[in-house]
């Protein structure tokens, strides 16, 4: 039996998919599943050794994406069941090509053509459950767990690390402050702290202007704990490196759905976007800082007011304090 999964687009939604694949795989224990998505949702997957084949999708990028599409399906073959979590046209049309006998998918234009289980989107509610509204179709009884990925975690340094993820792909409106974060950084160097940053394209920018900012104000000795790893990492080594950390700080984004998968204590700023829809999933080691503004959460890449309150309110020492209260350390100063 072989299952075709077409993943979301997003990191972030691609770890959300772990609780729903954790259902299918113990429904339907000798099947072999086929990923099929962006390289940066695939390769979360790939280490398990129920994924027996993966497909990069890169149609976006071609000059005839139906076409394109109609030739990514034919590699793929016909599978038994095959279900996208992607809320869009080409990943209906993908699995018609494919010719699966049972095709599931939301509600969209065409879609009653292309697929042959439809269900219709929840909004509103948090992503996973709207994922686990796929499921509904195929008639089985299930229970959601946790997030859940396969980590190989680094060795752990003699000091407490914190891991920091500076960036976020919806837009800057979800996006702290590089000076806030600078002065979080500050504070942990100089209480004994190893602090690794994590991050790519734009975010490396930001990062260098955090440790330009961290540099000015920490002794050379004290800036040897500081680890920049934007634009180094995979995404199985960024999942490693985030596994092997003590505490991990992040805005809402994909690497924070990382952490809670890991289990990692986590601190989240949240701003612009819907707490109750992305939040980590059944998982309680975590505060969340949302200053729950009234024109927020506004949904907007770009603050539509100017003054970005939802996160210039969430000062530097507000998230250290969050940060000593997992860690149960005292007298954050």
């Amino acid at each position: 039996m072989r299952i075709l999964i077409r993943t979301p687009n997003w990191l972030g939604d691609g770890v959300m998919l772990s609780p729903i694949f954790e259902v299918l795989k113990k429904k339907y224990q000798d099947a072999d599943f086929v990923f099929v998505g962006p390289k940066v949702v695939c390769d979360l997957y790939a280490r398990d050794c129920r994924v027996k084949e993966i497909f990069i999708d890169t149609t976006k990028q071609s000059k005839n994406r139906f076409l394109a599409t109609y030739h990514l399906a034919k590699q793929i073959g016909r599978c038994d069941i095959a279900l996208t979590f992607a809320n869009h046209f080409y990943s209906a049309l993908l699995l018609f090509f494919t010719r699966s006998r049972v095709r599931i998918g939301y509600s969209g234009f065409l879609r009653f053509f292309l697929l042959n289980k439809i269900v219709k989107k929840v909004s509103l509610k948090h992503q996973v459950l709207s994922y686990a509204k796929l499921l509904e179709s195929l008639q089985i009884e299930f229970k959601l767990d946790g997030l859940k990925l396969i980590c190989n975690p680094k060795k752990k340094d003699l000091k407490k690390s914190i891991g920091i993820s500076t960036g976020a792909a919806f837009g800057a409106s979800k996006i702290w402050y590089p000076e806030y974060f600078a002065q979080v950084i500050i504070y942990l160097l100089n209480n004994d702290y190893r602090v690794i940053l994590f991050g790519s394209g734009i975010e490396a920018y930001n990062n260098q202007k955090i440790v330009e900012n961290v540099q000015k104000e920490v002794s050379e000795k004290k800036l040897e704990n500081l680890l920049d790893l934007s634009n180094k990492t995979s995404i199985q080594e960024l999942v490693d490196w985030i596994g092997s950390v003590d505490l991990f700080l992040s805005n809402d984004s994909g690497p924070m759905h990382i952490a809670a998968a890991l289990k990692i204590p986590l601190v989240a700023l949240f701003g612009a976007t819907h707490p109750t829809y992305c939040l980590p999933w059944q998982y309680d080691n975590k505060i969340i800082i949302n200053k729950n503004l009234s024109c927020s959460p506004c949904q907007k890449k770009e603050c539509p007011l100017g003054h970005h309150l939802c996160m210039k309110e969430i000062k530097p020492q507000e998230v250290i304090e969050a940060i000593n209260q997992l860690l149960g350390e005292k007298n954050a100063n």
